[in-house]
């Protein structure tokens, strides 16, 4: 499911997630905020936002999913949050770890 991030009337990224048929996990496909709106302060409100309404649309008990390798600030985020490594490796342009959040730690 994809959803356009704003900031009252201007764009400042994007966010998709949803059930991945394949692996039966819930995952957190992708979080991009456009670069001029990067440490503003917008990561960590957003992520929440995408988290709970994933825990009010699915019976997740778990969400995935994968970051750059060398993404520092994201891993920081996302880390913060409580999601920890799984120690699986998602190959694609770059290898990204695999990132789990158990939702009774939320």
């Amino acid at each position: 499911m994809p959803r356009a991030i704003y900031d009252g009337e201007t764009l400042i990224g994007f966010a998709s997630q949803g059930l991945n048929k394949e692996t039966e996990r819930y995952e957190l496909i992708s979080l991009m905020l456009g670069h001029a709106f990067q440490r503003k302060g917008y990561g960590l409100p957003i992520l929440m936002a995408v988290i709970d309404e994933m825990a009010e649309m699915y019976p997740c008990k778990e969400i995935y999913l994968s970051v750059i390798y060398n993404n520092k600030a994201a891993i920081h985020l996302y880390e913060k949050i409580g999601f920890k490594p799984t120690g699986e490796i998602e190959e694609g342009h770059h290898p990204e770890p695999i990132y789990r959040l158990d939702m009774n730690d939320y």
